[in-house]
């Protein structure tokens, strides 16, 4: 007793609707040979669509609510969108490709299109919902689409041939006006985008010369070369690259007297601003102590390790912490004192001796918990060696495929005797921009070397 059987796929779903005495159905049945295997992509394997002739009255009734048909009668449109195919794209699917003229305009009945201009990687520029119609003005101008379409979920389109959209559409007045009004609202909406984008720039201009300000400024902190120019029996050489513009990364070289310098290197958790600020406050308070060892010839280092993480403790909010290593060279005494507040061991390159790391004793880091004590310890430090200070962005430096640069690569590079403080510097700085190549900086790399000649 049907007349008809129409079978359509929607997302996971089969649906067959059967058609009993209408014979406006049974003549908009499926047409299979269009339709092609359902859940295939034997008529679009370039964009994963599944097409589709048939429209039921449950269709034309989302179609008629689209602002392109909004007060259209039925029957003025249903004559020409009859012959038009709804195609079904998978999500990522490619629906229109920029550069190519379309040859219809569609009508999204169901889903989300995410529009790319330019390229079709990363976020999307725009979206178009459902209701929505595109590619009114490339078939109206015949110029190419200037954007990416695609899928960012199941969609549904309505694919409007351009001659009935020019020739049998855009004839009904109504239609024409809603068309008025849709380029107008979509006119005016890129206007006010673009004022945003206009505002936003301008904000982001801005911040960005702060940024440069900052980082003149964070680099004008730290010790200029040479260091330590009238004292010929020191060689010291630093090197910081930040990640970002500014960072909590820092090396200190301060004379205490003739014959006893302070060198000291940090790494302040996290990155970018507040980092920078906190690493600002980590040299004041070195400093400080540095201008109170002057007039101290057995500066303790314990005492100002204690004070100084009580200092960075005071109005923490942020819970930021440093890792410190602090040592006094004297070049008397040819001896090292140091205490090291849970920083990377550093290299010692003694005379007559192998490369070792300096691991005991360590503490915590500075900053965290007040009235923490440190401990301090000393080595010697005969004419010759050299201290090779670092932070771990030399050891963690990453490579494209993610590999870390490690602790065994550093000891080979400080195990070659170098000629100067300033070669071995750059020896490392070379091997890790040689391992890391393309890939991006995820921390600050920091050095100090200094060597008693």
């Amino acid at each position: 007793m049907s007349q008809s059987f129409v079978y359509e796929r929607t997302g996971s779903s089969n649906r067959l609707v059967v058609g009993f005495g209408d014979p406006a159905i049974a003549s908009r049945g499926l047409d299979r040979r269009q339709a092609g295997e359902p859940g295939t992509d034997a008529q679009e394997p370039e964009c994963g669509a599944e097409r589709r002739i048939a429209m039921d009255r449950r269709q034309l009734a989302v179609i008629s609510s689209s602002p392109l048909f909004i007060g259209v009668p039925y029957d003025e449109i249903e004559g020409a969108l009859k012959a038009c195919p709804i195609i079904s794209y998978r999500p990522g699917a490619i629906v229109r490709s920029a550069g190519n003229r379309p040859s219809s305009v569609g009508l999204l009945l169901s889903g989300v299109l995410a529009g790319h201009v330019g390229q079709i990687d990363g976020a999307p520029n725009f979206e178009i919902q459902a209701n929505e119609c595109f590619g009114e003005m490339s078939v109206a101008d015949g110029k190419p689409a200037s954007a990416w379409l695609v899928a960012a979920t199941e969609c549904s389109v309505l694919e409007i041939d351009a001659d009935i959209f020019l020739h049998q559409v855009l004839t009904v007045p109504r239609i024409g006006r809603n068309l008025i009004v849709i380029l107008s609202d979509r006119a005016r909406r890129h206007g006010e985008e673009m004022a945003h984008r206009a505002r936003v720039e301008s904000e982001l201009g801005a911040l960005q010369r702060e940024l440069d300000f900052a980082e003149r400024i964070q680099a004008s902190m730290l010790p200029l070369a040479p260091i330590f120019p009238d004292e010929p029996r020191l060689d010291c050489v630093g090197h910081m690259h930040a990640a970002r513009q500014v960072g909590g990364d820092f090396f200190e070289a301060l004379p205490l007297d003739a014959d006893r310098y302070l060198v000291a290197i940090g790494d302040v958790c996290n990155k970018g601003m507040p980092a920078a600020l906190f690493m600002t406050q980590t040299l004041t308070m070195l400093r400080g102590s540095a201008a109170r060892g002057i007039s101290d010839p057995e500066l303790d280092l314990e005492v100002l390790a204690r004070q100084g993480n009580d200092l960075l403790c005071q109005g923490n909010s942020e819970h930021l912490f440093v890792s410190l290593f602090i040592a006094v060279i004297d070049l008397k005494s040819e001896r090292l004192r140091y205490v090291n507040a849970g920083h990377n061991p550093p290299w010692l390159l003694a005379t007559g001796s192998a490369p070792s790391l300096i691991t005991h004793p360590r503490n915590p880091v500075a900053g965290m918990i007040p009235g923490l004590t440190y401990k301090s310890g000393s080595v010697a430090f005969p004419r010759g060696s050299l201290l090779l200070l670092y932070t771990d962005g030399v050891t963690e430096a990453e490579n494209v495929a993610t590999e870390q640069f490690g602790d065994e690569r550093l000891a080979a590079l400080v195990s070659e005797p170098p000629a100067s403080a300033q070669a071995l510097v750059a020896r490392i700085v070379a091997a890790v921009d040689a391992f890391a190549g393309a890939a991006a900086q995820a921390d600050d790399i920091t050095l100090l070397a200094a060597h008693f000649k």
